[in-house]
């Protein structure tokens, strides 16, 4: 890193006079992340070079301070080359009070690098905090390791950071709760799936109050949903799948109102579903299959007026479907396989009428047994039990004096015959 720092200055002092140039701290941070991800290698490294510089997008005039000291004289005509760093935006302009005359090409508003062929760790990009004025930052889809670093928190108009698709680990720092203090700018997405980040989500992220997508699946986190996440009212999109979350779903999770894909599946989380999650009317998906939790379905879900997609299969829920689950016309996947759920499925699933999927368990399946009639049906498992809409209505309506049990109706013939049946 210090020869780094080294060759930044020697380059510096070399650089053609007149060339315009942004805050040192800056281009020093950017060159910091070239080096540790092997820039040479780099899919794309356009212009990445320290003798240029990163936010020289156009032909322009040279430059004429007469506090700039290389400033050479005016020259009518005269011009210097186009020098941008691939993937570097500078459009946040100099401000002479702030910056100083060393600013003189606009300060670094966006750095994107997606699926650029970065490789190595970031826990050493402490210099990343230099960046003050980033907006946009996108290094997804490359090959970063290491844990992501808690100078990031030190950024003050960051707009979105998607990091996902990496090979990022460690633990979230809780820094990230800092990002934009005071800055003028509040975080609005934060992307971080497919990684291996372990330990639990920070709790400071509840103060990013303008957050409006949190996506953290398919990483090692653990630890339990904070409370603190009810505080984002503007959050719409929240994705955990893929963890290894536990404990209980916080009853405030319900403040979150505007949330409109909730996707918790194939965690560890227990406990009852929170009734609060039925004001949240601007739902459109929510998944949280493959966990532990028992309780009743809440019947205040017949409120998710929205509600397309509703699966909650391979969970331990007991009780009755609640009848107020054919309120939700919008409906069009319902999946209440593998639970413990007892007596008949509500005739009001009828109703559904853009229902395509609905899968039900044994216990709920008397419709089924009616509308098959002592006829032996193929034993696929879960998909055995898929119904559309009108087969439904057909089965709640079929008269069959004596209609096999679930158990014999899948039976092949052969074992039919063998217990002579």
């Amino acid at each position: 890193m210090k020869e780094a720092q080294v060759t930044f200055c020697a380059l510096s002092l070399l650089a053609p006079v007149g060339v315009a140039r942004m805050r040192p701290s800056e281009k020093a941070a950017l060159w910091s992340l070239y080096e540790m991800t092997g820039g040479e290698s780099w899919t794309h490294n356009t212009h990445w070079d320290l003798a240029k510089e990163p936010c020289q997008k156009l032909l322009a005039p040279v430059p004429h301070r007469f506090s700039d000291p290389r400033a050479i004289a005016f020259e009518p005509g005269a011009h210097f080359d186009a020098t941008p760093w691939h993937g570097v935006g500078c459009v946040d302009p100099c401000d002479d009070y702030l910056d100083g005359p060393k600013c003189t090409a606009g300060r670094v508003s966006s750095l994107k690098l997606r699926a650029n062929g970065l490789s190595g760790e970031v826990s050493g990009w402490t210099s990343v905090g230099q960046l003050a004025n980033l907006s946009y930052l996108d290094l997804s889809d490359n090959s970063l390791s290491g844990a992501l670093p808690s100078e990031l928190g030190s950024v003050k108009n960051l707009v979105s950071a998607t990091l996902s698709r990496n090979s990022l680990s460690g633990t979230l720092p809780g820094e990230l709760g800092a990002i934009n203090s005071p800055g003028a700018h509040r975080l609005e997405e934060l992307v971080l799936a497919h990684n291996s980040i372990s330990g639990s989500l920070p709790t400071q992220l509840g103060l990013h109050l303008r957050l409006v997508s949190l996506d953290a699946s398919y990483n090692a986190l653990s630890g339990s949903v904070p409370s603190q996440i009810g505080a984002l009212t503007a959050l719409q999109v929240l994705y955990l799948q893929s963890n290894a979350v536990s404990g209980t779903l916080p009853p405030v999770l319900g403040r979150a109102t505007a949330l409109r894909y909730l996707r918790l599946e194939v965690n560890s989380l227990s406990g009852q579903l929170p009734l609060s999650l039925g004001r949240a009317d601007s739902m459109l998906t929510m998944h949280v299959h493959a966990n532990r939790l028992h309780g009743t379905l809440p019947t205040q879900f017949g409120g998710l007026q929205s509600l397309r997609a509703l699966t909650l299969n391979t969970n331990s829920i007991s009780g009755a479907v609640p009848s107020q689950l054919g309120l939700l016309r919008e409906l069009e996947t319902l999946d209440l396989y593998s639970n413990a759920l007892t007596g008949d499925a509500p005739a009001t699933l009828a109703e559904l009428a853009n229902l395509r999927l609905l899968y039900l368990q044994n216990e709920q399946l008397r419709p089924l047994r009616q509308f098959h009639c002592q006829q032996r049906m193929p034993n696929v498992g879960k998909y055995s039990y898929r119904i559309v809409r009108e087969e439904y209505h057909r089965m709640m309506t079929s008269i069959c004096p004596e209609p096999y049990d679930t158990a014999t109706a899948f039976l092949t013939l052969q074992e039919l015959d063998n217990d002579d049946l």
